[in-house]
């Protein structure tokens, strides 16, 4: 790895932006054959202005250490090598839809956004492949993918949050489709993403909400010695009515049903709550009122001699709702159902003043897996591999002890392949090694 300090430079100073340089890509920050951070966060990571830093790109440039692409921005290259033939090309770029703002607060919200996980996830996939990335947003990607794909961008990338993925989407993954370029989209259902004579038009990653709500069951009653379960869902109530219910928690419900079938107990009906507020408007004062309303219903259920003994909430923030409204329920000698989360969010939502204490457990949508596997697909596909339908990720359990998660995950043992009627086998719970 060349240094780019031992470059002859006119000035001390941009010698020692260099040798910062130099040390973001031992650290892994920036790196050969890679588009450079935006200049803005460039010259903040090197602790200079923003002029100072365009002369040093300049000089790059001019020992062939830094090429400039009018599309993808600067990419530093290991070797002072002719411009003509540099390897690097629009033939090694995917292009990666993201929602138009990388924020994401619904139902408990996520660390930086499940788009901007998502983003994270499949831009170090790519790297890591040798890829380079070009972001597109959502709500102009369509009208952009005809130009992109007369450039010879290899493929694209749609990884958007559960907000964005409707009709929009969908015909981004239609419309690269149509031009000829190999896509792979995460979150859709198998039929989401077929035409109308039900050719498919990618590759799809999803994660498993069947298996996780059936892994979370599972756990309740093994682990913690449950016997009477309820779901809860926050109903979103800045939706529409047909929305209400969605997919992917009608799948945990099934997950769900299923381990209190194979553990002979009822089933509960799941408690689907309207939310007080928009979630627009979700704060401090907005998860209080939703806590009292959800205890109004919690109240009667909580106080009959088969009362649940666990709460089962769609998200995080779903249980911080749960747990405060068991709080006005009972009284503070009363046993506690236990109250399980979803999606990991709940060291975030703390962070923010929403949560006083994490769920007895969380299920985790592996994130990087999923971006690993969505690089993958489209890997496979630009190697000649057709599209063969959705891949599920099983998400991970993981449990707390005195606020604090464990260093033990749970995970399912076998594989499960997609099905509108149920697992192909009935996953085990199990250690890892």
């Amino acid at each position: 790895m060349p240094s780019l300090a031992a470059i002859p430079w006119k000035t001390h100073k941009h010698q020692r932006v260099a040798s910062q340089l130099d040390r973001l890509r031992a650290d892994g920050r920036i790196g050969d054959g890679r588009v450079l951070p935006p200049e803005r966060e460039l010259s903040e990571l090197c602790g200079v202005s923003r002029p100072t830093l365009r002369q040093v790109m300049q000089t790059l440039e001019a020992h062939g250490r830094v090429k400039s692409h009018a599309r993808r921005g600067r990419v530093l290259v290991a070797d002072p090598i002719d411009q003509e033939a540099t390897p690097r090309s629009l033939s090694q770029m995917i292009a990666l839809v993201t929602d138009d703002k990388q924020e994401n607060l619904s139902g408990g919200g996520a660390p930086r956004g499940y788009s901007a996980q998502l983003t994270s996830a499949v831009t170090e996939a790519a790297v890591a492949a040798g890829y380079d990335l070009l972001v597109l947003r959502l709500s102009s990607a369509e009208s952009t993918l005809p130009a992109v794909a007369r450039e010879g961008v290899s493929g694209v990338v749609v990884a958007t949050s559960l907000k964005a993925r409707d009709t929009t989407e969908k015909s981004v993954v239609a419309r690269a489709h149509e031009l000829g370029v190999p896509v792979v989209a995460y979150g859709f259902r198998d039929d989401s993403v077929a035409d109308s004579s039900g050719s498919k038009l990618g590759d799809i990653v999803a994660s498993d909400h069947r298996a996780g709500g059936y892994l979370m069951t599972r756990w309740l009653i093994e682990q913690r010695g449950c016997r009477r379960p309820v779901p809860y869902l926050r109903v979103k109530s800045s939706i529409r009515e047909a929305e209400r219910f969605p997919t992917w928690w009608q799948q945990r419900i099934a997950g769900y049903r299923q381990a209190m079938d194979e553990s002979g107990l009822e089933p509960f009906a799941p408690l689907e709550v309207d939310a007080v507020f928009r979630d627009e408007a979700m704060d401090l004062s907005a998860r209080e009122a939703d806590a009292r309303y959800l205890a109004g219903y919690l109240a009667p259920l909580l106080h009959l001699p088969d009362r649940p003994d666990a709460i089962v909430c769609a998200s995080d923030y779903c249980a911080a709702v749960a747990s405060e409204a068991v709080d006005y329920a009972l009284d503070p000698s009363s046993p506690r159902p236990v109250v399980t989360g979803y999606d990991n969010t709940w060291a975030h939502l703390r962070k923010l003043g929403l949560i006083h204490r994490p769920p007895a457990a969380t299920a985790d949508k592996d994130f990087d897996a999923i971006g690993q596997a969505l690089v993958q697909r489209l890997h496979a596909q630009l190697n000649g591999e057709e599209a063969r339908g959705p891949q599920l990720i099983t998400p991970r359990l993981v449990t707390f002890a005195d606020g604090e998660p464990h260093a033990e995950h749970q995970s399912l043992s076998n594989e499960r392949v997609w099905s509108n009627d149920g697992p192909a086998v009935s996953p085990t719970l199990q250690s890892p090694a």
